[in-house]
């Protein structure tokens, strides 16, 4: 009566996994990113961050792009 009712969905590759889900998104910077560390604030979470050029300095107002995370860091770049 129901073909494929016991057919088994892939589970979408970020469900429930909040870090991968940053990758891509766009913030901005609430706490300058120097020497390795400071926050940014994408939508309306404000998360630790780090840039991906360890010698670049971001500054608070400027907006980010994710590039990747790494445990509960958004590893981010210059938008």
């Amino acid at each position: 009566v129901f073909p494929g009712m016991r057919r088994v969905s892939p589970e979408h590759p970020t469900l429930n996994k909040r870090m991968t889900q940053l990758v891509g998104q766009r913030g901005e910077v609430t706490r300058d990113l120097v020497d390795g560390n400071g926050q940014v604030k994408i939508g309306d979470t404000v998360w630790g961050a780090e840039p991906v050029d360890a010698s670049a300095t971001l500054v608070v107002g400027d907006k980010i792009i994710v590039d990747s995370t790494r445990s509960n860091t958004a590893v981010v770049r210059k938008a």
